[in-house]
Order: structure tokens, then sequence, then C-alpha cells
């Protein structure tokens, strides 16, 4: 359908008359240079092709759709025009109990609920846990009544890389399962990507989240996680060494002064006294602080906002207990201590498993949490053939910022509409032309492969929609073989486009250089499956990717980012590439190859659990939970580190940091590189304030962040 602007407000016009016998008698010429190219050869195929782009972004760009902000009435609208358009273009849209949509919801901020009670019960006798003292919920729980009995799961891991399975031999279906957090300490080291020496990265195992699906897979309908013993032995000398090392400052401090005094033969007025006094005042309260950290209890409770996801997908209750208190369950049931069976999987490389039987939980689990209804778009061009179960996806976010707030970059006008012309109305219109290309190409000659076409919602406030899709893929990602990304491809400038990904596969390099020469694109390949967009998703879950961009612009994320900016011409030789490239990939006999880049700039401890392959730990500390939340370039620009996207939930968004801030000094110190950063937090400690001196526009901002576990 057009739209066609009318009393200031766009409206649907069914294409009839002159239009329709136009766009009909023009189809015929869209013909094929050979069976694998959509590429134009006509100017009557060019005209339509660039007219239904140019439809397509001035509507979804219109003051109608109201920036497309998450919450707004214009971001249904656009993505209801989306589904019509894959429906219209003959892709089979019944994917989601026969619909086009991916419904979800996303939690926003967590509290506890008014009913909080649970007791551990087993057959001679009753433990009644204190709410945030024995016990804490966490922000994946489900709210409801509990009543079942409970299991013993070790670390909760199934991982047949190393013939290793907790869930082996038990059957924990209707249990509450209690899990230990982490891994064991003969887990396999991955290697760095630099040089053949072992890291401290840690498995997806080890995080929370997929503990918690892998319970569920086995049937668990509760999990209780209690901290292993290394962990809590590790925070027991950390906190030690810091006391230690407040004592060593105090008695510097002292042995100077006393210096001092015997170089002026004990003369020193009141005045220097009660500056002596002042000045050592914070080192002994530093004393005290640590000395009470060392005393108090080593094994804190997680807190409530602990988990980073943002959806509210969870099924079952998720706590977080104490070691002391599920000891004594342990100890009552098997005789043994928590340590025993711990220490039985370090030694034997064998789980240690058991059912309590005899025991059982009881009461209630309450989280509130304030959010909203989302979904993703998607329509699919089915496979034929042995490889038609294998899944390229073609995808783009169309959501934006609505009237701007976190994100924008606009200071001088608030609560302007900021359309989104190219970030990424741009990206939306161009997948679906690729969707009515690769649509025309499969009636004439059917694809080995199936391609999905997915419209990614919430891109702009972390990922979101494609974090969702990924953990709840329509097609297993086992079989998904690549992801071509379109975020931003309507500024083509001088025939130049940004290639992300060209090294997550190494059939990428064949792929693309034919089509950049074939098209007259002047490609930038950039190796990196990681960035600020949605193929970081996928790239993370070890599927290929491949992202393409024009580039930004002083518009970007501000309100005169608007459609009559855009290069349609452009947009339509990039449509025309990516569905070749899709043909290209659908063919070929072998699937491409996943590839962990070298190039990879790290993401350690910037962003929270499952973003990235690469998560460092150490081994003597809790320091693998902590993140900051942020992407950024990889090196700092002469005004400092520019963040590329802020992850939604984050420490840092919590705190105020932007996408396009330039991080200058952390701590007062200057920071050069995103890898230094990463490796500066990850030094620290969750609960941990640190200061980043930030530079927003014409602005110089001291934004304080309070680091988080993940």
């Amino acid at each position: 359908m057009l739209r066609e602007k009318w009393g200031g407000r766009y409206r649907r016009l069914e294409i009839t008359g002159v239009v329709a016998v136009y766009i009909l008698s023009t189809a015929s010429l869209i013909a094929f240079a050979t069976d694998d190219t959509v590429k134009s050869e006509s100017d009557d195929v060019v005209k339509v092709r660039e007219q239904r782009l140019f439809d397509s972004v001035k509507y979804l760009a219109s003051d109608e759709l109201e920036g497309r902000g998450v919450g707004t009435k214009g971001l249904d609208l656009a993505a209801e025009f989306i589904a019509e358009q894959f429906s219209n273009a003959g892709l089979n849209t019944k994917l989601f109990g026969d619909k086009p949509y991916q419904f979800f919801q996303r939690r926003g901020k967590y509290a506890l609920g008014s009913k909080n009670q649970i007791r551990l019960i087993g057959r001679d006798s009753r433990i009644e846990p204190e709410l945030g003292e024995d016990y804490s919920p966490l922000s994946w729980s489900q709210t409801g009544q509990i009543d079942v009995p409970l299991a013993f799961v070790g670390y909760g891991i199934s991982a047949p890389e190393w013939k290793y399975d907790d869930y082996a031999g038990i059957d924990v279906k209707g249990h509450c399962v209690i899990v230990l957090r982490n891994e064991p300490e003969w887990v396999p080291k991955s290697k760095s990507d630099d040089d053949d020496k072992s890291t401290d990265a840690v498995s997806d195992h080890a995080y929370l989240f997929r503990k918690i699906e892998n319970a569920i897979d086995h049937g668990a309908v509760a999990v209780i996680f209690c901290t292993d013993k290394n962990h809590v032995g590790s925070e027991l000398q950390e906190r030690r060494e810091r006391w230690e090392s407040t004592i060593d400052r105090l008695m510097i401090a002292e042995s100077a002064w006393r210096e001092r005094m015997k170089q002026q033969k004990n003369k020193v007025s009141p005045e220097e006294w009660t500056s002596h006094l002042k000045e050592l005042q914070p080192l002994i309260d530093a004393v005290v602080k640590a000395g009470t950290d060392h005393q108090t209890s080593v094994d804190p409770l997680l807190d409530l906002q602990t988990s980073s996801s943002s959806f509210a997908d969870r099924s079952i209750p998720v706590l977080h207990c104490k070691r002391a208190l599920v000891n004594r369950i342990v100890d009552a049931s098997l005789s043994r201590s928590l340590d025993d069976l711990e220490q039985h999987i370090v030694d034997s490389h064998k789980p240690s498993s058991h059912l309590f039987d005899d025991w059982k939980i009881t009461g209630e689990v309450s989280v509130t949490w304030n959010g909203s209804e989302l979904k993703n778009v998607a329509g699919m061009i089915g496979g034929t053939g042995a490889k038609s179960d294998e899944t390229i996806i073609v995808g783009a976010h169309y959501d934006h910022l609505g009237r701007g707030g976190w994100g924008s970059l606009e200071f001088t006008s608030p609560n302007e509409i900021h359309n989104g012309a190219d970030d990424n109305a741009s990206g939306t219109a161009v997948l679906m032309e690729v969707a009515r290309l690769l649509s025309e190409r499969a009636k004439k000659q059917p694809l080995l492969r199936q391609v999905l076409f997915l419209a990614f919602t919430a891109e702009e406030q972390g990922l979101v929609g494609s974090e969702y899709y990924v953990r709840h893929p329509l097609i297993p990602l086992e079989e998904t073989v690549a992801m071509l990304n379109l975020d931003m491809v309507g500024r083509l400038r001088n025939d130049h486009l940004t290639v992300y990904g060209t090294g997550t596969a190494p059939e990428f390099g064949e792929y693309l250089l034919p089509l950049e020469r074939d098209y007259g694109f002047r490609f930038t390949r950039k190796k990196d499956g990681y960035g600020p967009s949605d193929h970081a998703s996928f790239y993370s879950r070890r599927v290929p990717v491949l992202h393409f961009f024009t580039g930004f612009h002083p518009e970007y994320h501000r309100p005169a980012d608007d459609y009559d900016k855009l290069n349609i011409a452009g947009m339509r030789r990039i449509a025309e590439m990516v569905a070749d490239l899709a043909i290209k990939i659908a063919e070929r006999d072998n699937r491409p190859t996943y590839n962990i880049t070298s190039e990879s700039f790290s993401i350690t401890s910037l962003l929270p659990s499952g973003t990235g392959s690469r998560r460092t730990t150490s081994r003597s500390s809790n320091r693998d939970t902590v993140y900051l939340g942020v992407f950024c370039e990889p090196n700092a620009e002469e005004n400092g580190l520019k963040v590329k996207q802020v992850v939604a939930e984050g420490p840092a968004e919590k705190a105020g940091l932007r996408e396009g801030d330039l991080i200058q000094r952390l701590n007062d110190q200057r920071v050069n590189s995103h890898q230094e950063l990463a490796n500066r937090v990850k030094k620290l400690k969750s609960g941990d304030e640190i200061s980043l001196h930030v530079l927003r526009g014409s602005l110089e901002l001291d934004i304080m962040v309070t680091l988080e576990t993940r």
C-alpha cells in the first residue's frame, strides 16, 4: 500500500487505477540477470523498487508514528505495517500462534511484593528463614505459591562437551532444585583471542539464567541458588586483605607523623595536632569499616535487581539462600555437609546430585515489576530439499526514540518527535524490500534454505527484541546459519558501506568480494561480530553475522533525522545486494562456519551475562559478576571514548550515561580504549562506586555509577 499525506496526517490508500496498472505492467520487467541475482536490469524496475522504499520510509518516519518509541501507539502502527507488507509480499506470517508477532513482556523496575515467606519442612524439623537475612527472591522469579520437594543438583550444569551432567540419573520433575553458583574449578579454560594462553573465562554454563533454563528443561518448578564454597572462601580472603591494607595505610601515615614530630623535636602546635587528626580520621574510619566487613557474613545475598534480564517470561520461583541454610537441609537429609557434596564434584569430576524427598519448601514468593508488552514482527520464505530446515535471518529494528529523552542527543528541543528516518526506518524499509525481492525469486526458483525476516523492537533500549528472540527462537539457533542485520543504511555516501562481522565466518570474504564489485560499493570491512546493534545478540550465540551500516551523521538521534535526507537509490542498491547475498548463502552446499574473531574488542565487565562469548572472572573473587553495561568504540577519540550503546537496566543506564557520551576519565584517570575501560572495571567489586567524567555535547558531567552483579 502507498501512503499519502492528507490534512497533516498519513492515511492508507489501496493501490488502484493507474498506479495498479503501472505496477502490474512493470512487475513482468523485474527479471533476474541469472538465477542467483535480483539486481535491477531496467529503469522501470529501479523506479518501482525505489518508490516502494520511499513510500515505506516516509510512512515509518512520519509524525503519525510518534518516533516509534516504546509504549507509543506509533510503534504498534509500525509493527502492523511491517506485518502487512510481509504478508503482501507472499511471506508466511502465521509463525507465532498463527500471527506474525512474537509477543513478550519487558520488565521495568523490580520490587518485593507484599507477601514473601517460605518454610523449609523436614520429616522431624521445620525452618522458617528470614527474608533479607537468610534468603532473597531474585528478579527472575515468578510470583506465586510454592509447595514442592527439594533436590540438590550441584552446579546445575548439563555440558556434553565436558561429558558432565548434574541432572544425569536424577528425576527432578516437580522439585525445587538447589543449585550452586559459578562452575567447578576443573572446567576447561578458554583460550584468549591473541594467543594460546588460557584465560579465566567462564563458560555460558556458569550464568544464572542458563542454570534456570536448564532447570526448567529438566522439569524443575523452582530454583534455589547457593554460593559455591570457593567463592565464599575467596570473599573472606579478599575482605581480610582489604582490612590489612587499610591498617598498613594507617600505620604509614602515623609513622610519617612521628618522623615529622621527631624532626620538630615534639614542638607541635594545637592547630597541627587538629590537622593531623583530621587527616587520620578517614583512614581510621576505613580500618573500622574493613574490620567490620571482615567480621560480618562472607556469604552475602544477591540483590533483587541482580539479573540483567529484561523479560517477564520466567515461569518458576527463583531464590538465593545462604550456605548455612542449605547446609542444614543437606546435613539433616544425608548426614553430610554441603562442603562434602561440592568437594566430591571438584575431586571426582562427577555429579553429586540427590533428591531430598523428606524435605519440601512451602510458602509464597512475590516480586512485582512495571513494564510493557512488546513484539517482534516475523515473516518466512520456506526452503526446499534436505537443507530446508536451515535458516538465514535477515533483521532490522523498527523502533526509535519517540520524543527523545533517554538516548537523544538533542539538548535544545526536549519532547520533540525523533522520527528516526535513518535509524532505523531505513533498515526496516530495506528489510521489507529484501523480503519482496527474495519472495519473487523463490516463486521462480525455490531457495534451498529458508529465510526468516525479523523486525526487532526496543533495540534502542539495549537490543531487547533480538535478545528475547535468541532466548526464544522460532528456529533453533543450531539451525540458524547466518544473520544479516540492517541498521542505519539510509545515508549512502560516495558508495561507502561499512560491513561488520566479516570475520565471523571465513566464507563471508568469498561472498562479499563479487557483490562489492557488481554493485559498485566500497566496503569497509570490520571483522568484529559484536557491536551496538541486533547482530550482537546472535553472534554471542555462535551464529555468523554481517551488519550493514552507512555511517553516522549530524542528525543521528536528533529530531532532524527525517526521510528527505535519505539516499533512496542507495537503499535500493543495498536491498538488492543483501538479497543476492542471502541467495548465495541459501544455495551453497555448506553453511557458513562460525569463527571467533581476533579483532573483537573485549566486552569484559562492561555488559551483562549472555551478551558476549568471552567473559572473564577471577577464580578468587566475585568479580565475574560485575559489569558496567556499555558498548564503546574500540579506541578513544581526541575528546574521549565514545559510548555506542547503553544496555537497558544496567548500572550505566541507571546512573544516567547516554549513547553518544564521551567518557574521558574513570576515577580521574584518562580512558584510552574500550579494552582499558573493561580491564579497570573488572578489577572492582559489586557495590563499588566509580566516577566517570563525561563530555556530552558542550556539557562536562561527573556521573557516579554503582557497579552491579550480573
